[in-house]
């Protein structure tokens, strides 16, 4: 019985999330600099991007605004028998908002400190290929949202020394679909199942960082380091067209509740910020995410020994970052930035349900400052990701060998547009 649930339970690698890459910072102006202001942290923004950088804030600051992703993925089958296809554009919208606050402690010295909260998107995926494609038996839809909230604090430890700490949230939903093929099973003319998991889940981590500026000359140089984030999903897996005698033979087929082992990577970010004059910033950043520990994703079902670890097989992610900003008059800034993001997958174990590849991106925005502590920013993102092509090619559904084997054949071709809108506000200022 073991070794029959756990072939049956090989149509599983299908909800092997997009999990393997991450979103950048979706407030406008890191979105606008290619997330390479770390070490140029301005506003409340800092609360998840940088903790030491509240050290330097004054006053109150409060952030909200909206961005949004578009995905796109276009499959080509290599061997020609059917034509390309591509997944459905959806809008998958994606809000921010943080609040600080921050002072001087005068019988320290007028050493600064600040608190911070935040709220933002971390990553996730937006799939929808469209019905009766080639790879439905092994993704149809996924709809992963991973949100992150945290609440932390920067203090001055010296004049040109910030030192911060946090407690970072990670929440995930999750929404995943695909077919099961039933005519396979000798049911002649029987149309496929379908199967639908929904699951939600989080976990609790820190963040730590420091920025110096170094004497004499107009730079500053940051280290953020944000722990891993293990989560426990829990959820249902439900099944609609589905006979009898299939579910009896297949225990993952039945309706049941499931967990699912969804860990955020630790990341480090190392930035530097050198303003070259006084109306230019440049500012650069190198990321490393820890993707190593995405080496499976693990599926535990509520009926008896319905348990599969999926291999993924990530190694570490490294992204390249540069960000120039430049104040074109007291009341607008200008903003461009660009990122090489060297990515961690394993090409013998892609799946569609994983739009991920080593990427190029370049971004754009703006800043604009209006009377009474209000400004407004925006910024774009588009990221053109390499081509991938999947290795290791197993078999697709057949009479009498009803569950695929092995990757799903083919070449991904993937881009992503975001796009972005705060408003700030400042009481008190002019």
């Amino acid at each position: 019985m073991r070794k029959t649930l756990l072939t049956a339970l090989s149509l599983f690698p299908a909800f092997a999330l997009a999990s393997g890459y991450s979103l950048p910072n979706v407030n406008p102006r890191d979105l606008s600099l290619a997330g390479a202001a770390v070490a140029a942290q301005v506003d409340s923004g800092a609360a998840l991007a940088m903790p030491a950088a509240l050290a330097r804030q004054s006053g109150w600051y409060v952030r909200i605004g909206s961005s949004a992703l578009n995905l796109f993925d276009v499959w080509n089958d290599p061997t020609g028998a059917v034509p390309d296809d591509e997944i459905d554009l959806v809008f998958t919208p994606l809000p921010a908002l943080s609040v600080s606050y921050g002072g001087k402690i005068a019988a320290l010295g007028d050493r600064g400190w600040g608190v911070g909260l935040g709220f933002e998107p971390f990553g996730g995926g937006a799939v929808t290929w469209p019905d009766g494609w080639e790879g439905r038996y092994r993704i149809l839809t996924v709809d992963q949202k991973v949100l992150r909230g945290g609440l932390s604090a920067g203090f001055e430890v010296l004049p040109m020394l910030r030192v911060g700490a946090g407690v970072v949230y990670y929440y995930t939903f999750e929404e995943l679909s695909q077919n099961l093929c039933i005519s396979c099973f000798a049911i002649a003319g029987a149309p496929d199942a379908t199967a639908e998991l929904a699951a939600q889940g989080g976990a609790i981590t820190f963040d730590v960082s420091a920025e110096l500026d170094v004497p004499g000359v107009p730079l500053r140089i940051a280290v953020d380091y944000k722990h891993e984030g293990k989560q426990t999903l829990e959820g249902d897996l439900k099944w609609s067209g589905v006979p009898s005698g299939v579910a009896a033979l297949v225990p993952i087929a039945r309706n049941q509740d499931v967990e699912h082992e969804v860990t955020v990577p630790s990341s480090l970010n190392v930035g530097i910020a050198y303003r070259v004059a006084k109306p230019l910033n440049l500012m650069f950043t190198y990321t490393f995410d820890r993707w190593e520990v995405y080496q499976e994703d693990l599926f535990v079902g509520s009926e008896p020994g319905a348990e599969l670890a999926v291999e993924r097989n990530y190694g570490n992610g490294h992204t390249f970052r540069a960000g120039a900003e430049y104040d074109a008059s007291p009341t607008l800034q200008l903003r461009i930035g660009v990122h090489r993001d060297i990515s961690g997958l394993d090409t013998d174990t892609y799946s569609p349900s994983l739009p991920d590849a080593s990427s190029w991106a370049v971004t754009a925005g703006a800043g604009y400052r209006f009377g009474k502590g209000f400004s407004v920013d925006a910024g774009v993102f588009y990221a053109f990701m390499d081509e991938v092509t999947s290795t290791n090619n197993g078999s697709e559904p057949s009479l009498g060998s009803p569950l695929p084997t092995g990757s799903f054949r083919g070449t991904y071709e993937i881009a992503a547009l975001i796009y972005g809108l705060s408003i700030g506000w400042t009481p008190g200022a002019k």
